[in-house]
């Protein structure tokens, strides 16, 4: 059996997380690691072989999603890590120059679920568990 593919969170609000849990769960056939901050996120990184996934938050204690993501795309093994940032920040300035980086993919908060799901289904491959794009 293959193994799911692996998303991974980073992001410091327990309620934002637990959005992401809901949408996992109603999508299945993902293996979710969650991070609090950019630092436990690197630690991810380094315990796991590969993510097809990197959800991230801008603003964080500890380490910031902006270096985070620098960090992320210096690990070989990684740098194809598509990054899906998920912030209250608007796409202009920082968050429009990290956008226009490759395989990078701009979702402002406040986002309902089902915006969530769409974006994910548009990221995200169809797995056998998980709901073929345009289905809810």
């Amino acid at each position: 059996m293959t193994p799911a593919p692996k998303i991974l969170v980073v992001e410091d609000s327990e309620f934002v997380r637990q959005i992401y849990r809901v949408a996992f769960r109603k999508l299945g056939g993902y293996e979710v690691i969650h991070a609090n901050d950019g630092l436990q996120g690197l630690e991810a990184l380094g315990q796991h072989e590969r993510f097809e996934l990197a959800i991230v938050d801008i603003n964080m204690p500890v380490m910031n999603g902006l270096a985070f993501i620098d960090r992320l795309r210096l690990v070989p093994q990684h740098r194809g890590t598509r990054v899906l940032v998920a912030t209250t920040e608007s796409a202009d300035g920082k968050i429009r120059d990290l956008v226009a980086r490759a395989g990078i993919t701009h979702l402002r908060k406040p986002f309902t679920l089902e915006r969530l799901l769409e974006v994910l289904k548009a990221l995200l491959p169809v797995t056998s568990n998980s709901s073929p794009p345009g289905t809810p």
